[in-house]
Order: C-alpha cells, then sequence, then structure tokens
C-alpha cells in the first residue's frame, strides 16, 4: 500500500473508533441487619471428628477449611463504612452434637455464646462437605485417534445459619465453591480414582476465603452491570470522555452541547450520540469504565 492511501486509511479508521460505556445498577445488600455495626460471632457446630461419612486421612482437609474460613471471616475489612464485623467462638467448636443444618439450634446456646463474645449474631457453621466431581473430555486428533482426559474440581460446600440474640433465625445458606483441581489423560470414564483431599489443603484455603467473601459480602451493596453503550472518541471528545470517566455527567454534558452546535456536520452528529448516552448515565447515576 503507497504511504499516502496507508495515511488516508488510517484517518478513515480512527476518525470513527468508539469506546465502551458500561452501566452499573447497585443492588441493596442481601442481608440488613437491624444493628449497624454489628458484632456477629461465628462458632463452628459442626463436629467432623465424629463424623462417620468422613475418613480419618481426611480430618486435616476439614479442619484446615474450617479455621480457614473462620479467619477469613474474621479480618478486619477494608471498607471504610463498616456494616458488620466477625470474632470466632474458640470455646465450643465443634462440640455441640447432633445439630443438622435446617434444625434450630437451642435458643439457650445460641445466647450463651453470643453474649460470651458480647455479640449482636451468631453465625453457625452447621456442616461442611468437601468432595471432587469430574467430567470428561473428549479430543479427536488430526490423525483420527481419541484422547481422553479427566477434569477434577474440588468443591466445598459450607452450611451456614445466622440467628439473632433472641435465638430466631435470621438466614441458611448454602456457600458453595469449586475450583479445577487437576486434569489426567484417562482410558475409560468407568473407573475413576479421586484425587486425595488431605493433599488438596492449600486449594481448600482458596474455596474457604471465597466462601467467607461471599457470605460478607452479602451485608454491603453491590453493582450489576445492567448495559452498554458506545461513546465516540477522537481529539474532538477528549476532554468530555475524561469528565465522563470521572463521573461528572454535568461538566460533560456543557461541552457536548457546545460541540453538537458545531458546523460541521460530523462533528455535530458524533457529539449529539455522546450527548444522548452521557444524560443517560447521568440520569441513571451510574458508576461506569470506559476502555
Amino acid at each position: 500500500m503507497k504511504p499516502v492511501l496507508y495515511l488516508v486509511f488510517l484517518m478513515l479508521l480512527f476518525s470513527g473508533c468508539m469506546t465502551p460505556v458500561f452501566l452499573y445498577r447497585t443492588n441493596p445488600p442481601e442481608l440488613v441487619l437491624d444493628k449497624q455495626p454489628a458484632s456477629i460471632v461465628f462458632s463452628n457446630q459442626f463436629n467432623y471428628l465424629e463424623n462417620p461419612g468422613i475418613k480419618g486421612k481426611h480430618e486435616s482437609a476439614y479442619q484446615t477449611a474450617i479455621a480457614e474460613f473462620s479467619r477469613a471471616l474474621t479480618m478486619k475489612p477494608t471498607e471504610a463504612a463498616q456494616v458488620v464485623f466477625f470474632v470466632s467462638d474458640t470455646l465450643s467448636a465443634g462440640n455441640y452434637d447432633g445439630h443438622f443444618f435446617e434444625e434450630d439450634m437451642a435458643v439457650d446456646q445460641v445466647m450463651a455464646i453470643t453474649r460470651a463474645y458480647d455479640g449482636d449474631y451468631l453465625l453457625v457453621l452447621d456442616s461442611l462437605r468437601l468432595h471432587f466431581d469430574w467430567e470428561v473430555l473428549r479430543e479427536e486428533n488430526p490423525e483420527g485417534s481419541v484422547s481422553k482426559t479427566k477434569d477434577f474440581y474440588l468443591i466445598s460446600n459450607y452450611y451456614v445459619t445466622l440467628y439473632d440474640l433472641s435465638g430466631e433465625v435470621k438466614k441458611r445458606t448454602l456457600l458453595e465453591r469449586s475450583l479445577l483441581y487437576t486434569s489426567r489423560p484417562t482410558l475409560g470414564a468407568l473407573i475413576t480414582i479421586l484425587p486425595n483431599l488431605a493433599n488438596a489443603t492449600e486449594k481448600i484455603r482458596i474455596l474457604a476465603r471465597d466462601a467467607a467473601t461471599e457470605y460478607t459480602a452479602m451485608f454491603y451493596p453491590s453493582e450489576e452491570r445492567v448495559g452498554q453503550r458506545d461513546l465516540y472518541t477522537g481529539k474532538a471528545f477528549t476532554a468530555s470522555n475524561a469528565l465522563i470517566q470521572a463521573g461528572k455527567y454535568d461538566e460533560a454534558i456543557d461541552l457536548l452541547l457546545e460541540l453538537s452546535a458545531s458546523t460541521k456536520p460530523k462533528l455535530a452528529r458524533k457529539a449529539r450520540h455522546n450527548l444522548e448516552v452521557t444524560r443517560e448515565l447521568n440520569k441513571n447515576n451510574s458508576g461506569i469504565n470506559i476502555f
């Protein structure tokens, strides 16, 4: 391509460049407590040592999962406006035999544990399940042969119940987290040898932290992407796009109103488009990201 034609091509290409603008909606917290900030006592009432479904060699995995979940919950939050903070019950962990998820804990025990730590609410770990699941991936090679791989996923299920100081159930929650653990070549799908949970402690810690983060986030507002618009870019829109990115919509609208009155039809058309998008952002009071 000749240099002059190449230059014209670049000018045409970049003259119509657009950048996406993402609109977000703020959703209210899933859990709103009467008292804020509230002190929540975390108590493990799942006695994995006495659970017949848990092998002795896997007890260390459960110990790691519970300890890391508790540690992650009780870490000091970084939010300026703190809504909840957790403290850990270290006295009666795992000593409440015969307790099951969806079965209310005794009111006097709820009150005793909560008051022992000067708390406002009690979060109980009723049950925990660590296990592996898998899927078989089939891939046909160019020469016609077929290879199969099993992807193993590590899964953790935390069953927790939140009580208020009077022993009333506020919410029961299942926190299910998973991640890819390992992949193995396989000749058939009939026999599956599962990985050993005892060797998965580092990834169990990751799942425990993720579960704790998921639960803590339930007390705070969340943002959800609800749409996308496009803004014209270029030298003429550098200032207005910077203002939009900073959330200064009124100032951006003033600049775009001037540009939309331009005697250059193409510039005025693009400015009117950006003006409509900016007004929509301003109306919805949405946070945005520009890339």
